[in-house]
């Protein structure tokens, strides 16, 4: 991680550089760390075509993360939430 920390600081809006460092976090279970900068990422991507990868991580993120929210819930509102969606 310090090599991609100085590649930001040396370009902060690169958007490969941001994709590395959120991938990264999301490797060491910061997932809503990681969700922000792949969404910055995702956003500032010139060809979104040619940047699926960061399309999937970004998935894989946002998955992450409402996972992490959901197994902080209640029995009684993981049960709701559950019957809520049938």
């Amino acid at each position: 991680m310090e090599l991609i920390e100085k590649a930001l600081e040396l370009s902060p809006d690169n958007f490969s550089y941001l994709h590395t460092k959120g991938w990264g976090l999301y490797k060491q279970v910061k997932y809503q760390e990681a969700l922000e900068l792949i969404e910055k990422s995702w956003d500032s991507t010139p060809y979104k075509m040619d940047s699926m990868s960061i399309y999937f991580h970004l998935q894989e993120a946002k998955k992450a993360v409402a996972s992490q929210k959901n197994s902080f819930l209640s029995p009684q509102k993981k049960s709701a939430a559950k019957y809520s969606r049938l």
